[in-house]
């Protein structure tokens, strides 16, 4: 789907195409090959080729792990359902010899690959927005102006949906962001493993106070 945002049509309502220097290109390719693969991404590996956001590998890792340990952990106790769905996944890939894995093992393993593709999805918002691709920011922005913008978009959002988490705020963004022409498979919630595992609400808030 990256390789379709040549010309991305990047206001939020309606709003002319916009075509993306070639010299972007290359970020957004280093997204795209990381997409699938979640452990380099969530040892850093993949940011030495991202370094317009201005991260440390490190620090995205932490960030990882810490989601991984913490928030989806917590959130598979209360989904005894996706837990089953994982184990059952699990005996599938055993029998078939496809994993040497543990029951444990398994789990954790997904958890990791949950973690780097919700910070993947902020990556993406986070690289249109920085770089002006958006009119109405998900997340934050690169100036005051486009920052409160973001904050009043977060605080629309809880106006109108008073028991939503930011979890539910986050995938809203996601939605609404896959309704940009080219974007709609890397949001796929039948292929982009974020949906396969949810943070926590505190969990998403930890996420998206990391970018600001």
């Amino acid at each position: 789907p990256l390789r379709r945002l040549r010309k991305l049509a990047v206001t939020h309502r309606v709003g002319t195409p916009a075509t993306l220097p070639p010299g972007d290109w290359p970020h957004l390719e280093a997204l795209s090959a990381y997409a699938g693969d979640a452990s380099a991404f969530a040892q850093g590996d993949a940011w030495p080729r991202l370094r317009h956001l201005n991260l440390a590998g490190p620090a995205v890792a932490l960030l990882s792990e810490n989601l991984r340990r913490s928030s989806l952990r917590e959130r598979l106790e209360t989904q005894p359902d996706r837990v089953a769905e994982l184990d059952a996944e699990w005996r599938a890939a055993r029998d078939a010899r496809r994993t040497a894995s543990t029951q444990f093992e398994w789990r954790e393993e997904r958890a990791t690959q949950a973690a780097a593709h919700w910070i993947l999805g902020t990556v993406f918002l986070r690289f249109l927005e920085d770089n002006g691709y958006l009119e109405r920011p998900f997340l934050f922005g690169p100036d005051a102006h486009t920052q409160a913008l973001a904050i009043d978009r977060h605080t629309r959002y809880f106006r109108d949906h008073p028991d939503h988490s930011d979890r539910d705020y986050l995938l809203h963004c996601f939605a609404v962001a896959a309704k940009l022409p080219g974007l709609e498979g890397l949001f796929d919630p039948a292929h982009n493993p974020l949906y396969s595992i949810e943070l926590t609400g505190d969990g998403a808030m930890a996420l998206r106070d990391f970018w600001r």
